[in-house]
């Protein structure tokens, strides 16, 4: 099988992800990007932030940044995320709440940075932080976001079937709307919650 990526897969892939990227933060719709070609196997997710958190400002209470690390965690190491029917290896993953994941173990320190310069220079400045943080999360209750992560995967064989197994961890999210492009075909279909079984693309790579 081949092991490199040729033009065409290139620039289709691309253009589907840049199509994922484009369509419009639905909240219960995901976006699910596949492409394959001999030996490698690509997956980019894309999650509206209120389907796979729970909520949509910056993790601020302990509950709240412990539902975070846990799903940066499962992304992390692909637990409960998607189900591959073949002999393959995950080699990497990327996804975008690495940094508020770390963001949040420096909440406490900043706070009390924060807390001793308010004491230091007075009543008005603490007013003045305090109206900050309100106008702040006032700003990202309105706001939209989506969790995006990427996985790269060899295969030792080919695959027959990408299970979405994420549905069960996240229940407000309906759909996932996938794509994909190998160098034996390209399609679409949206994946819901199944009674039985769990909702999967297959015949198709």
């Amino acid at each position: 099988m081949k092991i490199f990526f040729t033009t065409a897969l290139i620039v289709s892939a691309v253009t589907l992800s840049w199509q994922l990227r484009a369509q419009a933060h639905v909240h219960g719709q995901a976006k699910l990007l596949i492409a394959q070609e001999g030996n490698v196997l690509h997956l980019e997710l894309s999650i509206p932030v209120a389907d796979a958190l729970g909520f949509e400002h910056t993790a601020q209470t302990t509950a709240e940044k412990k539902v975070l690390k846990d799903l940066a965690m499962r992304l992390e190491r692909n637990a409960n995320i998607v189900e591959i029917d073949g002999q393959c290896a995950l080699q990497n993953v990327s996804h975008s709440l690495a940094a508020e994941v770390n963001d949040s173990h420096v909440d406490h320190g900043d706070s009390h940075h924060h807390e001793h310069e308010a004491d230091k220079h007075g009543h008005d400045e603490r007013h003045h932080h305090a109206q900050e943080n309100e106008d702040h999360h006032i700003h990202e209750s309105h706001g939209h976001r989506d969790v995006n992560a990427h996985y790269q995967f060899h295969c030792d064989d080919e695959v027959s079937a990408i299970r979405a197994v994420l549905f069960e961890s996240m229940p407000s999210l309906n759909v996932i709307q996938a794509q994909w492009v190998t160098d034996k075909a390209q399609g679409a279909r949206d994946l819901r919650p199944a009674v039985t079984g769990w909702p999967r693309i297959m015949a198709s790579f």
